[in-house]
């Protein structure tokens, strides 16, 4: 499976976590992408893809992650 930047998922946390949204813009409220609760996921743990965030979503998320690991 090839993912593009942008595109979003729910993922599979498994037994103890349960299927989260991986943030995208068509939400009826305010949403979050959080990016200091990263993790590694196997193409089997993803349901989608949903949609696509572009445009300033995108652009916020990715100088999120440059902060985050001091990119």
């Amino acid at each position: 499976m090839t993912t593009r930047p942008g595109e979003v998922y729910r993922v599979d946390l498994g037994a103890e976590g349960k299927v989260r949204m991986m943030s995208r813009p068509f939400f009826r409220m305010k949403s979050y992408a959080n990016v200091q609760g990263l993790q590694a996921i196997q193409h089997h743990e993803m349901i989608g893809p949903l949609g696509t965030i572009y445009g300033e979503p995108l652009e916020r998320v990715r100088e999120a992650l440059r902060f985050a690991l001091e990119l």
